[in-house]
């Protein structure tokens, strides 16, 4: 296809000594190859850190910088695990995005599998709860709840280690999405609860707008998932609290659309209750 034709333009234009059209080659072949999720974008990444070898770290980086317009050289460039790992979540999330759940799943398995549990940095520790994290996803929405289960219980276990309050909201929110999937009502609406007090907590903690805004935005998910469930489940006068909550939560974010969604389950609600609730 087109890649393998710039990759071998690419690799006549360096033997000939044009260096700068011989990287673009390789960069636009990469670039195609990572966009489609293909594994041979490894391949083509192995192929510019030969070039980089081959020009040594005086000229590299030079030309880099022509073709690119970018100083530092990125992370894949240095050393082969960083490369599979940005290729393999690219993949990831591109499979995602076409709701292809199994190939996602084996994306991030095989990403996780770069990591060595026992001697990794705080930020390699980061990156490793978030893929966890977005694995859980993924196996939930696959249908493979118990799994998904078991993922988010170890996901909340490294968010602790972490310290990050947002994370294990996060965790246990999909703890009761799942539950709630599978007809364990009990433990979901206690997860639901977990998560809203843990969301409310980061809130109140945060430090910067932005993190605040994404905490109430984690509040208003886990009310609003209280409430409808207490609605399917007839537990009506707290079910009312609860989305009233939810869509005063959604309405301060500036998110009309999913207050209105709120505002007719509470209309219907109200129906079944016999009246406005105050």
């Amino acid at each position: 296809g087109k890649s393998a034709t710039l990759v071998m333009m690419g690799q006549v234009l360096a033997v000939q000594g044009h260096r700068e059209p011989a990287l673009r080659a390789f960069l636009e072949a990469l670039t195609t190859l990572a966009r489609m999720g293909a594994a041979d974008a490894a391949k083509v990444a192995e192929i510019i850190r030969d070039f980089k070898e081959q020009l040594g770290d005086a000229a590299f980086p030079e030309l880099w910088q022509r073709v690119t317009g970018q100083k530092e050289l990125p992370a894949w460039l240095h050393d082969a695990r960083t490369a599979r790992l940005a290729h393999l979540l690219a993949a990831a999330a591109g499979h995602e995005q076409e709701q292809n759940w199994p190939a996602a799943i084996e994306a991030y398995q095989q990403a996780r599998a770069l990591f060595d549990p026992a001697g990794m940095t705080e930020e390699e520790r980061r990156q490793y709860a978030e893929i966890g994290f977005r694995l859980g996803l993924c196996l939930k929405q696959g249908g493979r709840w118990s799994e998904a289960l078991k993922q988010q219980e170890e996901n909340v276990a490294w968010y602790k280690k972490l310290g990050n309050l947002y994370g294990k909201a996060s965790a246990y929110l999909e703890k009761g999405h799942i539950y709630q999937m599978m007809n364990i009502y009990d433990l979901a609406l206690l997860y639901y609860g977990e998560a809203y007090y843990l969301y409310q907590q980061t809130a109140e903690e945060g430090t910067d707008e932005a993190a605040r805004q994404l905490a109430q935005r984690g509040m208003a998910d886990a009310k609003e998932s209280l409430g409808d469930l207490e609605f399917q489940l007839k537990v009506l006068p707290k079910a009312l609290t609860d989305l009233e909550e939810a869509e005063k939560l959604y309405t301060t974010l500036d998110m009309p659309g999913r207050a209105a969604i709120i505002r007719q389950t509470l209309e219907n609600a109200q129906v079944s209750a016999g009246g406005p609730h105050d």
